[in-house]
């Protein structure tokens, strides 16, 4: 399902039309998901003489679905952007000026995956565990940095997390009491956006 962001950026980038008619600005957010739709406002003088077109390199624009507009005058235009791209941008041109807006395209959050060795195990009571080893996360924004947090359940459904397990990979410094399931939730340090890995298991054998 398509997500729907509105997201005022102070970034811009301005450049000057016509000398004297004035100029137009470009303003949204540069750091973007695929496959998600972004606002971008539209600043300068337009009106049934002063109107705008604007072209999309990475996306399409959502009223039209294609990546070019012209003939308009709002203040605005909803984009939506590939989830395969890398870099995208926005053209403007206006009897008022032109701008262009730049962007970088990112990949929604993906949380890592367990090392197969890991993700079941049965272990003698009195031995430790391996310890629970995963790849790193991915994407979730241009330059992300991320928290990690183990998590336990008896049941496979029920989460509780770890305290003080907060690495990439689960280590186990003595025996568990207990059999049980084992994830890692990952978050971006900028956002709310969270992901998890497949879930490893610990069988204690009887």
């Amino acid at each position: 399902m398509r997500k729907v962001i509105y997201i005022f950026c102070l970034v811009s980038f301005l450049s000057a039309g016509k000398e004297g008619v004035g100029q137009v600005s470009l303003q949204g957010p540069v750091c973007v998901t695929g496959n998600t739709t972004y606002l971008y406002t539209i600043t300068g003088v337009f009106d049934t003489a002063h109107t705008w077109a604007l072209c999309i390199t990475g996306g399409h624009i959502e009223v039209s679905d294609s990546s070019c507009v012209s003939n308009r005058q709002e203040s605005f235009v909803k984009v939506s952007w590939d989830s395969n791209g890398i870099i995208g941008a926005l053209h403007l041109t206006s009897d008022s000026g032109n701008a262009d807006l730049q962007v970088n395209i990112t990949t929604q959050l993906t949380g890592g995956t367990i090392d197969e060795n890991v993700l079941i195990q049965a272990v003698d009571s009195a031995d430790t565990p391996a310890a629970i080893t995963c790849s790193l996360p991915s994407g979730g924004g241009c330059s992300p940095a991320y928290d990690y947090q183990w998590q336990r359940s008896p049941d496979n459904l029920q989460w509780t997390d770890l305290q003080g397990a907060t690495s990439s990979d689960l280590e186990f410094s003595n025996p568990i009491s207990e059999s049980g399931y084992y994830r890692r939730r990952t978050k971006t340090k900028t956002s709310d956006a969270k992901a998890y890995t497949q879930v490893a298991a610990i069988f204690i054998k009887r």
